[in-house]
This record gives C-alpha cells, sequence and structure tokens, in this order.
C-alpha cells in the first residue's frame, strides 16, 4: 500500500507516529519538506541509520522548498 504525508521538516517523533501500522510491504512518500537530510553531520548519518533501522515499511520522499538543494544535488541519482 502507499501512503502519502508531507511536511516533516527532520521531527523523528512526527515520523514515528505517521509509521504506526505500516508494515514492510508498505511505503511512505513524503511530498515535500522531508528535512532529514541536512547537514551531512555525524549525528544526522547516525539518526538516518537508527531510522532505517526502525521504520517498519519503505521510505520515499520528493523534495520540498525547505530541502537543502545543494546537499541533495550531491547525491548519487539512481533510476
Amino acid at each position: 500500500m502507499l501512503y502519502v504525508t508531507g511536511d516533516l521538516h527532520a521531527d523523528f517523533d512526527e515520523l514515528l507516529a505517521r509509521v504506526q501500522g505500516l508494515t514492510a510491504r508498505d511505503c511512505l512518500l513524503v511530498c515535500g519538506d522531508f528535512g532529514f537530510l541536512w547537514n551531512n553531520s555525524m549525528r544526522e548519518k547516525l539518526r538516518l541509520d537508527l531510522m532505517n533501522a526502525m521504520l517498519p515499511c519503505n521510505l520515499r520522499f520528493v523534495d520540498g522548498n525547505h530541502e537543502n538543494f545543494d546537499l541533495l544535488a550531491g547525491l548519487p541519482a539512481e533510476e
């Protein structure tokens, strides 16, 4: 099942609240203002690793107007 949301602004508690009841077969699509990729710090990397381990579903996002576009542009592209 595909679930769509937005405006997380790097709020980890809010993310966890929105994935309640989702399973490994589900996908959560965040449409704008994801915010978890911001400064590429060690703290941020650890937080992303924790998020990856804790989330019960697949997570994808579309960038919004409150993102670090320079950081996103430096990431590898995949199809």
